[in-house]
Formats: C-alpha cells, sequence, structure tokens
C-alpha cells in the first residue's frame, strides 16, 4: 500500500481556502474601522453639544449676574449723592 503526500494546501481546499481567509480579515478590519469612525462621528457630535450647552449655561449666568453688578453700582452711586447732599 503506497502513502500519499497530501499538503496543508490541498487539505484546506487550495489557494481559495487561503483567499477565502485573507478576505474575512479584510472584512473585519474593514467594519472595525466603520465602526472607530462611527464612534469618532459621535463623540464629535457630543463634544459640539457640551459645548454648546456650557457656552449656553456661561451666558445664563453672567447676564444676571452683570444686572446685579449694574444695579448695584447704581445704589451705590445715588447713596454718594445722598451723602454729598
Amino acid at each position: 500500500m503506497a502513502t500519499t503526500h497530501v499538503s496543508t494546501r490541498d487539505r484546506l481546499g487550495g489557494v481559495d481556502a487561503y483567499s477565502r481567509a485573507a478576505a474575512a480579515e479584510d472584512a473585519c478590519v474593514l467594519v472595525q474601522n466603520d465602526q472607530l469612525l462611527k464612534n469618532d462621528r459621535q463623540l464629535t457630535i457630543g463634544a459640539a453639544v457640551r459645548d454648546g450647552a456650557r457656552r449656553h449655561a456661561s451666558h445664563e449666568i453672567k447676564n444676571p449676574l452683570s444686572g446685579i453688578r449694574g444695579a448695584a453700582q447704581l445704589l451705590e452711586a445715588s447713596a454718594s449723592d445722598e451723602d454729598r447732599r
């Protein structure tokens, strides 16, 4: 009985099996890349929303404080005027 040598390539279905494995790896890398790009876009949008909210909150705090400061300056000026009389 003669033994026949069977190469690994033949057992895996020839070159096509290697090509399919390489294509599957490439597809996996592309999916991961797409997911990273999607995550990056979401982070960019989140940062823009956060910055907008921060600006809005700053505006809402600064405006009333400016009004209070102005009123205090008017009161101080009127008190000084009354003291001079």
